[in-house]
């Protein structure tokens, strides 16, 4: 089975403890979105996939009439993320930035112009700047498996 980044993802996240789908996209809202985001359409196709590799393993936690599964990490699936993140290769990065975009062509504008959108992307930089941070101490609060 290939798997690809949103795969990590969801090992990654199953490595801290086990979780629902809903449970790894909040978490991963708090955490992998500023860098890799996942849509609940990828999550819960993958976590079929991944059960059916034998990478994960599914637990009844329904209370009632409410269905709930928890999925916990096998020990394929901790060697599968471990041999990942172990691997030197790295498929190339694409930023498609549109402040970027707009700064680059800034240069055609008049000075003020210029000014104004140079201020944007300095205080969008470090908005990203505070959320690395964040991630970071959050990553260094987190146990991954």
């Amino acid at each position: 089975m290939e798997l690809g980044p949103t795969s990590y993802v969801i090992l990654g996240l199953l490595g801290l403890g086990p979780h629902s789908g809903y449970d790894i996209k909040q978490l991963a809202d708090m955490s992998t979105r500023h860098f890799w985001a996942t849509s609940y359409g990828q999550i819960y196709p993958e976590l079929r996939r991944m059960t059916q590799a034998g990478l994960i393993k599914p637990e009844d936690a329904s209370k009632g009439t409410r269905q709930r599964t928890i999925y916990h990490l096998t020990a394929k699936g901790r060697q599968t993320l471990h041999a990942w993140v172990a691997d030197g290769t790295v498929q190339p990065v694409e930023i498609r930035d549109e402040m970027l975009l707009k700064l680059f062509f800034a240069t055609r504008c008049r000075a003020r112009r210029r000014s104004s959108t140079s201020a944007r992307c300095a205080s969008a930089t470090r908005k990203s700047q505070t959320r690395c941070a964040s991630t970071s101490r959050w990553y260094r609060r987190s146990r991954i498996a």
